[in-house]
């Protein structure tokens, strides 16, 4: 399931809003008009009055209301424009990272993979809180600072950069289009 945001159609519902409200207020200066030109007598007669202001009360309640969500709106348009230029330079820096060499990404972040290994040894032992404790000692910090072995083929590593490529190349497609 996508969901798609635009937007520029955030900021146009928001703008005919603000017009609704225009229109809103236009109309109760209207009814006033109209109610300051009635004689006294038509006025006293009947519930005009009350009924006067209790369709006054619903016009500025809803116009405060369309004005408050024309700038919910405004806002998310904004929210969602930052988050998209966020991801865009995530996924410049994501592509940046897989076109590089596979040894310099090895050699680059070794120390921290080394401790996401330790972390998922960690996580299985306690997952097999029943099952023996493992054979061999705990590993020193200093051990944590060695290079990482992977039993990847290098033959994956091309096709996970492919695909990124060929992400961005239809994000930036997508993007073009719009």
């Amino acid at each position: 399931m996508c969901i798609l945001v635009v937007p520029e159609l955030l900021r146009a519902q928001a703008a005919q809003l603000r017009q609704a409200v225009l229109v809103l207020e236009a109309c109760h200066q209207q009814v006033q008009r109209a109610w300051a030109s009635l004689d006294w007598e038509v006025r006293a007669a009947g519930q005009i009055e009350e009924s006067l202001t209790w369709a006054q009360r619903q016009a500025i309640a809803l116009g405060e209301e369309a004005e408050r969500l024309a700038r919910f709106l405004q806002a998310r348009a904004d929210d969602f424009e930052q988050a998209d230029a966020t991801g865009s330079a995530q996924l410049a820096q994501v592509v940046a990272a897989l076109s590089a060499p596979a040894t310099t990404r090895l050699s680059q972040h070794a120390p921290p993979l080394a401790r996401l290994a330790r972390l998922m040894r960690m996580g299985a032992l306690l997952a097999n809180a029943s099952a023996p404790p493992p054979a061999q000692p705990a590993r020193l910090m200093s051990d944590l600072r060695a290079p990482v072995e992977f039993s990847a083929p290098e033959s994956s590593l091309p096709t996970w950069r492919d695909r990124a490529r060929a992400a961005l190349a239809a994000w930036q497609t997508e993007t073009a289009a719009t």
